[in-house]
């Protein structure tokens, strides 16, 4: 250790979900060595669980315990944590978890779930709404009749139907400006993105995040808090429901492209067909934790599979998993599950995946895994290689 290092200020940020599913966060700044960092940031802080809809104000402390670091290199010396709360009154023996985070976590350890090796692709997509005048960014609730929808999706340039005098300054181009703005701080950051697009109504979009495992997860929250952050900076914010626009226009999903160390292997397709077959055996207990309001949009109807029945098919975007032609031609790959609704939780969703391909569902039905969790979903309005090695699966957007 060199003694002789100065001391120097290090900003940590401190990110949680309240009990309505919406964003908190709080700033601890700690002078210290540069050899005291690691302690600095893997350290427990606390919050007043009464003013986050947690706990009453005679028993309010929270623990925020941290679980992903990541470091913002557009500024110096700052990090953000996104932590997991914990209630541990301190004549308890067991701390209780208040996120679903930790009971992904649990399984991820447990036999047989450990050795499937997962990663995950979410592709979410979701509305840029702008709250000056609470609509949808270049929407036009009036237009008659009803527009194709097929001209936005990866649009660069306005199609020719379109209204600039509603629209403005608001419309395609921004949308373009804003996506792309919330994509460049992930990266600052470390969020695994991959890819965006703009989807296939006015104002809509869409942000791919890769990852192993729960990081994941982490990664796809971070996003969602990253595109807050940048969006109120522009008067809008993310509208994250299944179907803001009605029955006429396309909803939002977070497609969820699945693949383990078994479907990422020779022989994956036929590993990829079982599970098929236990997905569509439980297809209710997934609907069941899929996302608040998703009853909108799986209807059969704008890309979607009805949420009756369970399909899957090659290359079939109206089904409610859609195999890739690729991983078809190889016989390998990964599958994609499209029932997801845009504001789902997505530890609960991979969660959900995994206990059901990797045979855990008996247990799980009879006893649900996340009874004690406290906090909702990301959900709705929130008022503030070698050919032998595993290919990195992309998360193809729509």
């Amino acid at each position: 250790m060199n003694s002789n290092v100065s001391p120097q200020y290090y900003t940590f940020e401190y990110i949680w979900h309240d009990a309505s599913g919406g964003f908190r966060s709080k700033v601890r700044i700690v002078h210290c060595s540069p050899t005291q960092i690691n302690m600095h940031m893997h350290a427990d802080w606390n919050y007043d669980g009464s003013s986050t809809g947690h706990a009453t104000t005679q028993d309010s402390e929270i623990i925020l315990h941290p679980v992903a670091t990541y470091t913002d290199r557009s500024r110096e010396r700052y990090y953000y944590l996104l932590c997991e709360s914990i209630v541990q009154p301190y004549n308890a023996t067991q701390p209780r978890h208040l996120d679903p985070r930790h009971q992904l976590e649990k399984i991820l350890s447990q036999h047989p779930i450990s050795t499937l090796e997962p990663w995950f692709g979410f592709e979410q997509e979701f509305f840029i709404l702008d709250k000056r005048t609470n609509t949808t960014l270049g929407f036009n609730h009036s237009t008659t009749p009803l527009p194709p929808q097929g001209p936005y999706y990866c649009s660069v340039q306005p199609p020719s139907t379109y209204d600039y005098r509603t629209a403005g300054d608001r419309g395609i181009a921004k949308t373009r400006e804003l996506t792309e703005a919330i994509v460049q701080r992930c990266m600052d950051i470390g969020v695994g993105v991959t890819g965006w697009n703009l989807e296939v109504a006015p104002g809509q979009t869409e942000i791919q995040v890769f990852g192993h495992g729960i990081k994941a997860c982490d990664d796809l929250t971070m996003m969602r808090y990253m595109a807050y952050l940048v969006l109120g900076q522009h008067h809008c914010e993310p509208d994250f429901r299944p179907k803001p626009n009605g029955s006429r226009w396309n909803g939002s999903g977070m497609h969820t492209n699945v693949s383990t160390a078994l479907t990422r292997a020779p022989g994956g397709m036929d590993i990829i067909q079982g599970y098929m077959s236990r997905l569509e055996h439980y297809h209710t207990a997934h609907i069941a934790v899929y996302g608040e309001g998703n009853e909108e949009r799986l209807t059969g109807q704008h890309e979607t599979s009805s949420m009756e029945t369970f399909t899957h098919g090659v290359g079939d975007r109206t089904a409610s998993v859609r195999i890739p032609t690729q991983t078809a031609r190889d016989g390998r790959g990964y599958f994609e599950d499209r029932r997801p609704a845009a504001n789902a939780n997505p530890y609960i969703v991979a969660e959900r995946i995994l206990k059901t391909i990797g045979g855990m569902d008996e247990s799980a039905v009879q006893q649900p895994s996340n009874e004690t969790i406290t906090n909702a979903p990301v959900t709705v309005e929130i008022s503030f290689n070698n050919t032998n090695r595993p290919r990195r699966q992309p998360a193809p957007s729509n």
